[in-house]
């Protein structure tokens, strides 16, 4: 931890969890002893709805809020003596951390951008395929 001192982590802790349906994926190509393919990324703007790609983060994200409510539930409201108030504390805290490193991907996946951007865009596109500078 010395080493580390004062460089932001959460950044690469947040993209290890939200990229953990590729991770799992790719480790079971590998244990299946597939060849890895790379697909090529397209280049150009997508647009649309991209939910049928972070559906196992919005499912953790969901499952997680359940978690906590049910648990909630249990301890604060019916007075379940199995729970204990640090055990829910740390969970509450843990699933929130989750969620915010989730989240990021979530919503970038509705992402859109403003219609300015989209202009600019345009223009810096057409200008690029007629070999324009523009300054």
């Amino acid at each position: 931890m010395v080493g580390t001192w004062g460089i932001a982590g959460y950044r690469s802790k947040a993209s290890y969890l939200s990229f953990f349906p590729v991770n799992l994926r790719a480790i079971w190509t590998v244990l299946k002893g597939e060849k890895i393919k790379f697909p090529v990324t397209p280049k150009d703007r997508q647009e649309g709805n991209f939910f049928h790609l972070i559906w196992p983060q919005f499912a953790v994200i969901v499952l997680t809020v359940c978690g906590v409510l049910y648990a909630s539930i249990q301890y604060f409201i019916l007075h379940n003596q199995d729970y204990s108030l640090g055990g829910i504390l740390v969970n509450i805290f843990w699933g929130l951390n989750n969620i915010f490193a989730l989240s990021g991907i979530v919503l970038a996946a509705f992402w859109q951008p403003e219609a300015t951007d989209l202009a600019e865009e345009e223009q810096a596109t057409a200008a690029y395929k007629n070999n324009e500078v523009i300054a």
